[in-house]
């Protein structure tokens, strides 16, 4: 199995074997050998599943393919992040009995461990930094050091990061349980930390600071205050940067606690000293007694804001404290030793002065610089007796005031060479100091008038809010315990399990209910626990009747919580599948009304923090059935979140960009579907973000795919989508050329382009010069005033794209409307003008639209297909099979029914089969 392993990998994958992944690769396949599988074939099913050209490490991502839980197909093992043995294996009469007493022996190591740690009074070294992880997490995070190796002088809970990804993603759940949000602390101060700074939340650091607040506020101190200054916007360090923010607030607020308010805290008396993970340290630097002398300091919260601050900004800790290990002695008599480290860490940390900072003003200098000045006359030279001066001035020259004569050749000439040079010379460096910029994170988005706008009306909402926050929140949860009682027995659990494949009851992270039919169920229910007619109707759960009755907001309706971080802000209710709008049941879904609390167009639904924190990748979907098919159907490794009956507002696209990844839009395939995937590309790219693209068949949207076809074919439509394989870039790049006329379409392409990260510049511009025919200098140049134009005011540039929505759905309306020989004509001309001329192109056009609807990158795919080998004499036939072959469409002999999406033109084009298309102008016949 490994020879005929090794044989097949370069036949089916040149080069594959020279990957820097390969030997990880190859271990996989041959593991699912062991485990009966045919690894050959495994390995010709990941690499036909889509283009591999564009990977930067092939063999690495066809092993993701295999498996993207990164156990190998097994399933856990003996340790979590470990594989299980292959059943196959562990039959096997040689290896079996070996390899399972193997794996029970590390069960066994690993329960000695965590016994251990259990066992121990005193926390280990790791965890002395001022938090108190739980006993569970300590002995967890000791199984996993003893088991990765850690070094013990590693303070990193769980060491450096890990690269494979069943160990990454069991890693990264250690560090979040060492430093999460169940510490007391934490809990406290979490809301008004990621209230005042939302940068903080994904901060290592944060834990630390809210102990360190908390210890403020139990000494005495206004920690609060403290906080709101060191995280203002008219701060005198500038707004908090996006990376170390928490270490940043700390540094900001402890400069004011020297030395009057230091004193305040640290002394012990209330608990509240403050540590830092690098204060066994300093024994080692000072020795034991000095290190006890600067640690009991008022200075000692200021130098541990220095030190934090320097180790986030790169410093090592023995070079910032280093040099205070040789003190003098002579004249620091009476000077705390701490206070002095502030200083030399404060003078370190500190960039240098400006030595042109302070302004001098003097006296403008007079017009003209003679005036009142009388020159010697000793100085001035008398020409008038010189004979090569004789003939000065001459009379043709012009006087000092004159206008030359133009020579209008000349002129046209030298503004010609100046337009060269600007050309030439400074659109290359624009671009790659625009990239650089670009790739550094680009400009940072300033809040505008509507923004601040509508920061004050919602703090104005809360001002004259009747019921306070907290108790908009009890009521959510009294409502959400009422939906999901009555979920057991429910037509919205049948309708549910039916379409996921699975009960949805319990699940923790969509939470379903029901909201059962009647009139005043839920207020009644709530009337019973004490809420008022009033709070009800505040909290959006209840409205008015015509009547003046009050009834309950939702009624026969499957429900859904909008949760963020673990708080309900309000639902999502689902009408029976059965009615429609005649039958007045309401909308197809209907959201809790505006209230304070909840604001449709502030949430996105389907958000899970724990799946995000491991990874999983955002994708844009239109409602939330359609989000929970995607996440589930993908185990988590795809996070489907939907807009709340609006478009893609700013607000959502900014929680977006908060996650740090690029998401995937996945719309419907239908024409408003269309128009929103344009919608979200101009709503997203000011943000940074480059989103993917995932085709779904046409009329099939995320839930009816994964009721129909089952989850993997969900999860391949999604992970098809992926940046990295299908930009929406790159979709609405290929729109413009196709459907607009040259002179529009490159450059409505080249706002395209610029709004996109600068690694997609250079294939973009190549794709638009081969298309429309541009030279090399007029694609640059208009690629660079494209970019000065996003680059001055990203916000700006997508607007005025977004008004233009209606023309973009006018366009694709109109290409809907084409016969397909006509819709796929601009992609035949690049595969092989040939196409044209055969009187069967009709037939291979209408399966290149077939192809289409069924979610297929028909272009990619047809491009790869002829890359790989020219048509042969029939061309049009030829891509026909390949494209049978390739991707799996059926063949239609003439006696089964058509296929239900097929697209206006296409009967018409199959009609039209036999008629001989004449050749066009130019194109000799092969």
């Amino acid at each position: 199995m490994v020879n005929a392993l090794d044989n097949a990998v370069e036949t089916l994958v040149p080069g594959l074997s020279e990957e820097a992944a390969w030997p990880t690769l190859r271990a996989h396949l041959l593991l699912l050998g062991a485990a009966g599988e045919n690894p050959v074939e495994a390995l010709r099913a990941a690499a036909g599943d889509r283009e591999l050209e564009t990977a930067h490490d092939r063999a690495a991502v066809l092993d993701w393919r295999l498996d993207a839980s990164g156990l190998r197909n097994a399933g856990a093992g003996p340790l979590p992040w470990l594989p299980a043995v292959p059943a196959r294996l562990a039959e096997d009469p040689h290896w079996g009995a070996y390899l399972s007493q193997r794996a029970h022996l590390v069960e066994q190591l690993a329960d000695q461990v965590r016994t251990r740690a259990t066992d121990q009074a005193a926390l280990p070294a790791w965890a002395q930094n001022g938090l108190r992880p739980e006993a569970a997490t300590v002995a967890n995070v000791e199984v996993w050091r003893a088991a990765m190796q850690v070094p013990v002088d590693d303070r990193r809970p769980t060491g450096a990061p890990q690269l494979q990804k069943a160990s990454a993603t069991w890693q990264r759940r250690l560090n979040r349980a060492v430093t999460g949000d169940h510490t007391p602390a934490l809990k406290e101060w979490r809301q008004l930390l990621y209230s005042l700074a939302p940068q903080v939340r994904d901060d290592e650091f944060t834990p630390l600071l809210a102990e360190r607040l908390a210890a403020m506020s139990r000494a005495g101190v206004t920690a609060h205050e403290l906080l709101r200054t060191a995280t203002a916007a008219d701060h005198p360090a500038g707004p908090l940067p996006d990376e170390h923010a928490a270490a940043a607030v700390w540094w900001r607020m402890a400069r004011q606690l020297t030395p009057a308010v230091a004193s305040q805290i640290g002394d012990g008396s209330h608990g509240e000293s403050v540590t830092t993970e690098w204060t066994p340290r300093l024994a080692d630097l000072f020795g034991p007694e000095r290190a006890a002398s600067i640690q009991a300091s008022t200075w000692w919260p200021a130098l541990v804001a220095n030190v934090d601050h320097g180790v986030q900004r790169g410093w090592q800790v023995e070079a910032l404290l280093g040099a205070g290990r040789a003190m003098p002695s002579d004249g620091w008599e009476g000077v705390d030793e701490c206070q002095a480290l502030v200083w030399r860490t404060s003078i370190a940390l500190e960039t240098a002065p400006d030595e042109y900072a302070h302004e001098y003003h003097f006296d403008e200098p007079p017009a003209d610089l003679w005036d009142g000045i009388e020159p010697d006359p000793a100085t001035l030279v008398d020409h008038a007796t010189d004979p090569d001066w004789g003939d000065w001035p001459l009379a043709e020259d012009p006087g000092p005031y004159d206008e030359p004569a133009a020579d209008e050749h000349v002129v046209d000439a030298v503004a010609g060479d100046l337009v060269d040079v600007d050309e030439d010379q400074f659109a290359e460096p624009d671009l790659t100091l625009a990239a650089y910029i670009r790739d550094l994170g680009g400009s940072r988005l300033e809040p505008t008038d509507a923004d601040l706008r509508l920061m004050y009306q919602r703090a104005d909402e809360w001002h004259s809010s009747p019921v306070s926050r907290e108790r908009m929140l009890e009521i959510n949860d009294m409502a959400q315990a009422f939906f999901e009682a009555r979920f057991t027995d429910s037509w919205g659990r049948d309708y549910l399990t039916g379409r996921f494949g699975i009960d949805p009851a319990g699940d923790e992270r969509f939470r379903p209910g029901q909201a059962p039919a009647g009139w005043t169920n839920l207020v009644d229910h709530l009337r019973g626990h004490g809420v008022s007619d009033a709070e009800m109707v505040a909290t959006g759960v209840a409205t008015e009747a015509s009547t003046g009755r009050l009834i309950d907001r939702f009624r026969d309706r499957v429900m859904f919580p909008v949760i963020r971080q673990g708080e309900v802000l309000g639902f999502v209710g689902r009408r029976r599948p059965g009615l429609t709008d005649a039958d007045k049941g309401g909308p197809k879904y209907l959201n809790t009304a505006d209230t304070p609390l909840f604001h449709k167009g502030a949430q996105l639904f389907g958000v899970v923090d724990e799946l995000l924190a491991e990874g999983a990748v955002p994708v844009i979907v239109e409602g939330p059935t359609d989000a929970i098919a995607v996440t589930l159907a993908s185990a988590g490794l795809y996070l489907g979140v939907a807009p709340l009956g609006t478009s893609l507002t700013d607000e959502q696209a900014a929680q977006l960009a908060a996650v740090g990844r690029d998401p995937i839009v996945a719309t419907d395939a239908d024409l408003a579907g269309q128009v929103a995937a344009e919608r979200d590309f101009w709503m997203l790219t000011p943000h940074g973000l480059d989103p993917g693209f995932a085709r779904f068949p046409e009329g099939l949207d995320p839930a009816d795919l994964l009721a129909q076809r089952g989850p993997a074919a969900l999860t391949a439509a999604v992970a098809s989508g992926q940046p990295a394989f299908r930009s929406l870039g790159d979709h609405l790049l290929t729109e413009r050329l196709d459907n607009l006329a040259p002179e529009q379409a490159h450059l409505a392409a080249m706002r395209v382009i610029s709004a996109r990260p600068s690694r997609a510049w250079e294939p973009g511009v190549n794709q638009v010069r081969a298309r429309l025919q541009l030279s090399q200098l007029q694609a640059r140049r208009d690629l660079r005033d494209a970019i000065k134009t996003w680059d001055a005011d990203p916000r700006k540039a997508a607007l005025a794209e977004l008004h233009k929505s209606s023309e973009v759905r006018a366009r694709l309306a109109a290409a809907a409307e084409k016969t397909p020989a006509e819709r796929w004509a601009t992609l035949a001309r690049d595969l092989d003008p040939r196409l044209l001329e055969q009187g069967d192109w009709p037939a291979t056009a209408a399966m290149l639209q077939q192809a289409h609807e069924q979610g297929h990158d028909v272009g990619a795919a047809t491009r790869g297909l002829v890359a790989e080998k020219p048509l042969a004499d029939s061309p049009a036939r030829d891509l026909r099979y390949r494209i049978v072959s390739r991707l799996e469409i059926p063949i239609d002999t003439g006696e089964g029914t058509p296929a239900p999406t097929q697209s206006p033109g296409v009967a018409r084009d199959r009609q039209d089969v036999n008629r001989p298309r004449p050749p066009r102008r130019g194109t000799p016949r092969r």
